[in-house]
């Protein structure tokens, strides 16, 4: 066991080095560094939403279209049929499949249109999974449209706003930069190249590797290979699931933070270390907990079910480390004792700002899915939490409301 341990210390010190002797001058176009265009237009008082006139039969396409509006009761969702002449002088989201609109105001945009899909400079884009983000020169119209409404699902899920242009294919930007309707000057990032470029890649069982090009050593690929693959065969098995037809996980180590947030388009004011795109995984160093922590989460989205709130996303994943090191809900319970107060409906119900504004909630909320688990089993936690219905589920098996729950949970924590 200890020398296990210290080969593996080993390899992560060995590419660790090797990161920070990693030299290389990345171009990318100079970010807009405020999201001028889009904080302006993320502003206006009044939005309307014009969805194509194409019948919207599947729920998770609802609940997408939904997801977009940040501007609440201020928006007004038409289909593209209702615009009328004064409409079009309003401040407008296009929203959904882009070869579905029809209206020549609303298609006069440097993307354009293609049988099946969409193109821009000659460049067709035409999988199932082609979306792209595009605001114009007055930040009047924004563009948030793919192949399908279900390929706009990593827009939400992508910092955006640096640049006024993005495709995205697969969960990963493919060419993002300026585009002026009115200048025509464009300044584009060819994603794709700059990775060709910068990264060396493997594919193993579970994973698919990029590492830069500094660390071209098969030992390192075999051994990161082996100790997560070795990971996901026992997370499957301690959450009574299987690995068959895991589609691989997507994981780039960056040399540096500047380079990780380069690629990603995320001002450096920001910090980004890591992020998890669905599939695909991104970090600044070869930090191997970091990619578990990711990779449970992209494992539970596969094999359980993709639940949107905060809270039990981020709790669910917190509880899996319990199953491999008691300790760790030791110390995540002494955490939770200490800031109990914290713990509120509120906190529950999964809001951004209040969940990730500082660490506490993390231990809180995988305690308090530990305490859930126990109580339900993990078969109907698992199925309460794939259908995004806990609180309801909850108030079904044992007539309790979140908050009576919360006060059991409590007394509980505190014996």
């Amino acid at each position: 066991m200890k020398r296990s341990n210290m080969s593996l210390l080993v390899i992560v010190l060995a590419i660790f080095y090797s990161l920070c002797s990693f030299s290389q001058d990345l171009q990318f176009v100079k970010l807009d560094e405020n999201f001028q265009k889009f904080q302006k237009f993320s502003k206006f008082d009044s939005v309307i939403i014009v969805l194509p006139d194409i019948s919207i039969d599947n729920q998770s396409d609802k609940d997408l279209i939904e997801i977009f509006n940040i501007w609440g009761d201020k928006a007004t969702f038409k289909n593209e049929s209702e615009l009328t002449a004064k409409d079009y002088e309003k401040h407008i989201l296009v929203l959904g499949p882009f070869n579905k609109f029809k209206s020549k105001e609303l298609l006069s945009i440097p993307i354009k249109q293609s049988e099946d899909g969409f193109s821009f400079k000659n460049r067709l884009f035409n999988q199932p999974n082609d979306a792209f983000v595009y605001i114009n020169d007055d930040a009047t119209r924004l563009y948030k449209a793919g192949n399908s409404y279900n390929s706009l699902d990593p827009l939400r899920r992508n910092v955006l706003g640096a640049y006024h242009l993005y495709i995205v294919r697969d969960n990963e930007f493919i060419l993002n930069g300026f585009c002026s309707s009115e200048t025509g000057v464009d300044s584009i990032n060819n994603l794709e190249e700059l990775r060709k470029k910068y990264f060396i890649s493997k594919s193993f069982r579970y994973f698919d590797l990029n590492f830069p090009r500094s660390t071209k050593n098969d030992s390192i690929f075999k051994q990161a290979d082996e100790v997560m693959s070795d990971f996901i065969d026992k997370l499957a098995v301690e959450l009574d699931e299987n690995t068959k037809n895991l589609v691989k996980m997507k994981v780039y180590i960056y040399a540096k933070r500047e380079d990780l947030q380069g690629f990603l388009a995320i001002p450096m004011s920001m910090h980004m270390w890591g992020l998890n795109v669905n599939n695909v995984i991104h970090s600044e160093s070869y930090d191997i907990e970091t990619i578990k922590h990711e990779a449970t989460h992209n494992f539970i989205k596969q094999k359980i079910g993709d639940n949107h709130n905060n809270f039990f996303n981020e709790g669910f994943r917190q509880y899996t480390e319990y199953l491999f090191d008691k300790n760790k809900y030791r110390l995540d319970k002494d955490t939770t004792l200490a800031y109990l107060d914290l713990l509120t409906v509120s906190l529950t119900e999964g809001n951004w700002q209040e969940f990730f504004g500082h660490p506490q909630p993390y231990p809180i909320s995988g305690v308090f899915v530990k305490y859930v688990i126990d109580k339900s089993g993990l078969k109907n936690f698992k199925e309460m939490y794939s259908k995004n219905m806990i609180a309801e589920e909850i108030k079904k098996l044992y007539g309790l409301t979140m908050m009576q729950l919360i006060t059991e949970f409590k007394d509980y924590i505190k014996q």
